[in-house]
């Protein structure tokens, strides 16, 4: 047992083992631990321990989390041979609505060699961001320049130096997911990690009423990324407003990325000749209730903006023909 503060919070520790022996010939025994906090509750129990030093077996692994915002619980096995260095988990786990069923393993401790196969029914994770602060508080806080903010922006550091050395290999499905808005469907994306670089290829997911699909790539040497996406038949309207709350455009759309960028600031991902590629069909830059002569002249022309590297077509659902 063990309690006390810690940054001004209560703690309270405790572990219990009845029996537990891990031996050369032999391995038996339970441990169940407790963790409660203001702000967190946490219990953890490891049961049904066979085999022994030399390979392990957990056929009941169990747990809970419970946080002011997030709850979450998971039980499962644990299977690992310390003499051949590999070891595999099969877990079931639910995270507030969401349920989750993961194959994790190790195909070599060191340097770790990490499996995955991730299911998941549903995520959103919006739930899970900071609120946004309220308009009055915003206010009161006195605004950075636009060119400050902008300059800031720019220099943000990039650094994929964690990728060396990182081995992973798996695959991810999500039934429905949700971030800052934008809504997915179906979604799924192989994973692998070798060599100082990161793909998720391929990867796919059905997106209003459209799909998508395509490669990232991410590569330690050089900060550098590479993105080829295609977007195909998506409704403009709902994806503009619930990702970017804005209600200007509606039809449907077609896009094809095929896109390298490097640099080791955000600045420098965005200038030439750290960046190239382009695409080749776009929705872009046209207002509800404009006709397409609208969107193809003047300084609202939507083809040839980004010094004329932006090229391809759209059709409009609500559009005045008097425009």
């Amino acid at each position: 047992t063990l309690a006390g503060t810690a940054s001004g919070q209560k703690i309270d520790a405790r572990i219990a083992s009845p029996e537990l022996v891990v031996a050369r010939d032999q391995a038996k025994g339970e441990l169940t631990a407790n963790l409660k906090s203001d702000d967190i509750q946490a219990n953890f129990k490891l049961a049904g321990l066979e085999g022994s030093a030399k390979a392990l077996v957990i056929s009941q692994l169990s747990g809970d989390v419970a946080m002011k915002n997030m709850k979450a619980a998971l039980n499962g096995s644990v299977r690992a041979d310390l003499e051949k260095q590999t070891a595999d988990a099969d877990l079931n786990a639910k995270l507030d609505e969401s349920n989750i069923k993961a194959k994790l393993g190790l195909a070599k401790f060191s340097p770790p060699a990490y499996r995955f196969d991730v299911v998941i029914d549903q995520l959103n994770v919006d739930k899970y961001f900071p609120p946004e602060q309220p308009a009055t508080q915003q206010a009161a806080a006195p605004a950075k320049p636009e060119a400050a903010q902008k300059t800031e922006k720019a220099e943000t550091p990039i650094d994929f130096s964690a990728l060396k050395g990182l081995d992973a290999d798996g695959q991810l499905q999500i039934g429905s997911f949700q971030a800052r808005g934008l809504k997915l469907a179906n979604l799924k994306a192989k994973v692998k990690a070798a060599n100082g670089r990161l793909d998720v290829s391929p990867h796919s997911a059905d997106l209003y009423e459209g799909s998508l699909s395509g490669a990232l790539g991410v590569q330690a040497q050089g900060n550098r990324v590479t993105l080829k996406e295609t977007l195909t038949n998506v409704s403009v309207g709902p994806l503009l407003r619930e990702f970017a709350q804005k209600d200007i455009l509606e039809g449907r759309g077609n896009v094809a990325l095929d896109v390298t960028a490097s640099g080791a600031r955000v600045g420098q991902m965005k200038k030439a000749p750290a960046r190239s590629g382009k695409p080749t069909m776009i929705v872009a830059d046209t207002l509800k209730g404009k006709g397409v002569k609208f969107m193809e002249e003047g300084q609202n022309a939507w083809h040839g903006s980004d010094g004329g590297e932006l090229t391809g077509s759209i059709r409009l659902l609500d559009v005045d023909p008097h425009a």
